[in-house]
């Protein structure tokens, strides 16, 4: 694994290759280059890394640095800047009134500790649901940070007065920042979890050391001037408050002695010493522990990242290192491919296996062949082609195109639908039923006119095959 530091930089230097469309800064030649300076064995991801390292190195020496903050993750920053903030809204704010007369229940302090027993409920509930890992992408934390990354580019964005190359640099960071919650959406959720679990923690620190400071100032008295229970019904009273703050008592130890009496409106000391307390127990220590172990389960999963190396613009770029040159061996199921389709497959191809595609050869498979013939062509890469128009049938398409997976092996093999000539209205129930019929390893394309989309589809089809 190459770890997250690193798979920014390639997902930052594949971004500003797509941007470049002049290739002013990065283009084939400088990956030609870069391949020529050599790159030692390895798995994909390793290699690909050395290669991003390489352009990356002679990109520097031909335009200059190339600093890593345009690829890193803002996290670091938000923190500095998030929770100090937290901390200090917390300490300016009066959460027990300015008034000095406090109810013991409806204060904004107790308001604090609902919203917090709101946020545990709701965690549990996911973890119950085990629907963790999609929340997290969709998390009002994720789309916050998505938000502060988009404003922090805000200032570079616009083209006026910035040089050719700052412009390139700024709209790669933008493609960058897309592609990379794309990508890594749990990361990102994580990430923004840990933040906000802080925030919330030193949220009641700051609120915490602000009742302290402002009880040396002021003389709070705390209160219950209910309609409904009497004045002298103490054992009402108490009741309902220890369901608040018994837990916080249990864990007190000889802190406290008990509930204090609310009889009186004296002096609030032992109150305050509570709702601190209780700060503590209910918000601060769990919201920390929650920190911890978000922040640790980013660790794990920024450890791990790869880039997406299924996508087209990564197998084209590792396919010169991955050995020899290669034919691609299509066959065309009941029926010829037309001129179009033709040209859209040998495009396809050299997307997906760039210089090391040689040469091109199209066989037919007749009505009921139960396996292609590929004895003769042990050194191609191979591709099936369906006629999207076709009823697909389990008994005939299904069938071969097993076949077809068992007979490629390890070979690298794309099993496509063309639905070049498939209506537009019929195409989302013909696309459901020949990946029913056929499996999820195949891709629905439209070879007549290969798009970007498409070549991405084939690049994943052709890795879900392989694994």
């Amino acid at each position: 694994m190459i770890g997250e530091e690193r798979a920014r930089r390639i997902l930052f230097l594949r971004a500003l290759d797509e941007v470049d469309t002049d290739d002013l800064l990065l283009g084939p030649a400088d990956w030609e280059r870069a391949r020529k300076n050599g790159v030692p064995d390895g798995d994909d991801a390793f290699r690909l890394d050395a290669l991003a390292g390489s352009a990356h190195a002679d990109l520097e020496r031909r335009h200059g640095p190339v600093p890593a903050h345009w690829w890193q993750a803002p996290w670091k920053f938000l923190r500095r800047i998030v929770w100090p903030a937290a901390f200090l809204l917390g300490l300016a704010t009066n959460y027990l009134g300015p008034a000095g007369e406090v109810n013991l229940l409806l204060n904004p302090f107790m308001g604090l500790l609902l919203w917090n027993l709101a946020i545990y409920i709701i965690l549990l509930l996911r973890l119950v649901m085990r629907r963790s890992s999609k929340l997290a992408s969709a998390s009002a934390g994720n789309l916050l940070v998505r938000a502060a990354e988009r404003l922090a580019a805000l200032p570079l964005t616009s083209s006026k007065g910035l040089a050719p190359k700052r412009r390139l640099l700024v709209a790669a960071r933008l493609r960058f920042l897309h592609d990379w919650h794309e990508t890594f959406p749990k990361l990102g959720g994580y990430r923004a979890s840990a933040l906000l679990h802080g925030a919330a923690a030193f949220l009641v620190i700051g609120v915490i050391a602000g009742l302290y400071l402002r009880g040396l100032a002021l003389a709070y008295h705390f209160n219950w001037p209910s309609t409904f229970l009497a004045v002298d019904d103490e054992t009402a009273r108490q009741s309902i408050l220890q369901a608040v703050f018994g837990p916080a008592l249990l864990l007190s130890g000889p802190l406290f002695d008990g509930i204090p009496s609310t009889q009186t409106t004296g002096n609030g000391a032992d109150w305050i010493n509570l709702f601190a307390f209780a700060g503590l127990i209910y918000i601060a220590v769990p919201r920390a522990l929650l920190t911890w172990w978000t922040a640790r389960c980013a660790g794990r999963a920024a450890a791990l990242a790869v880039p997406p190396l299924e996508r087209a613009w990564f197998m084209k770029l590792l396919a010169p290192l991955r050995g020899q040159g290669c034919r691609l061996v299509v066959t065309a199921y009941s029926y010829s491919l037309p001129e179009a389709q033709q040209s859209g497959v040998a495009s396809l191809g050299r997307s997906l296996w760039g210089e090391r595609l040689e040469g091109m050869t199209i066989d037919r498979a007749e009505w009921g062949d139960e396996a292609p013939d590929w004895s003769d062509n042990d050194d191609a890469v191979r591709m099936v082609v369906f006629n999207g128009v076709q009823t697909p049938e389990r008994e005939v398409h299904g069938v071969f195109a097993e076949a077809a997976r068992e007979a490629a092996g390890e070979t690298p093999l794309l099993i496509a639908v063309d639905a070049s000539r498939v209506n537009e209205t019929e195409k989302p129930g013909r696309r459901e039923a020949w990946q029913t019929t056929v499996g999820p390893q195949c891709a629905w394309l439209k070879l007549d006119e290969p798009g970007t989309d498409d070549i991405d589809k084939a690049a994943a089809a052709v890795q879900r095959n392989l694994s």
